[in-house]
């Protein structure tokens, strides 16, 4: 997400912006697909103990949703503990990854990944 958070015009013309951004989210949370897991499945927080990192599970019967955020300026190592299916949404263009398990966050990285 980039670009000057005033300027409704340069938002529109960046689809890395941030309107951008939460244009996909809502879709995600109205997806027929992830849309019940998102507005009503079970939340659990994870990794309380990591400091400025915001990281939860969305799950129902059908889907299992990870949602982890790295809020500082310095990257962070996070081995998840087990394998994700694939990442639905990342903010940023790439993501550093070992063997999809340990996530290399990058400064201010957000994800939502779906997990095994």
């Amino acid at each position: 997400m980039k670009g000057n958070l005033t300027d409704v015009d340069s938002q529109l013309e960046d689809k890395q912006s941030l309107w951008y951004w939460y244009q996909t989210l809502i879709q995600l949370r109205t997806s027929s697909i992830y849309g019940e897991v998102i507005v009503s499945g079970s939340f659990l927080p994870l990794f309380r103990d990591v400091k400025n990192l915001m990281a939860f599970e969305r799950s129902n019967q059908t889907h299992c949703l990870w949602v982890v955020l790295n809020y500082q300026k310095q990257e962070q190592v996070l081995d998840l503990g087990r394998k994700w299916q694939s990442v639905l949404l990342n903010n940023l263009e790439e993501l550093d990854s070992i063997e999809n398990q340990v996530l290399k966050l990058a400064p201010y990285q957000a994800l939502v990944l779906v997990m095994d």
